[in-house]
């Protein structure tokens, strides 16, 4: 019996190591997806923040830039 206990409990460490290596893995994934999303969110509001400032500065109505902002 001790034996057979003995190597349930390794089994029992091994898998689960392997079940908390698959979860990790799941959640650095979901992490750098939401990372890249995030990123990706900044980098088109800087650039459309950076074109309303280049339209006002050429003279374009306060209205069309106001849309423009809007669309963010």
């Amino acid at each position: 019996m001790k034996k057979n206990k003995n190597l349930f409990s390794v089994i029992i460490k091994k898998i689960s190591g392997i079940i908390i290596g698959l979860l990790l893995a799941i959640v650095l994934k979901r992490i750098s997806q939401l990372v890249a999303e995030s990123i990706a969110k900044k980098q088109k509001e800087k650039a459309t923040l950076k074109l309303a400032q280049l339209q006002s500065l050429v003279g374009i109505p306060i209205s069309k830039i106001k849309n423009l902002i809007d669309t963010l």
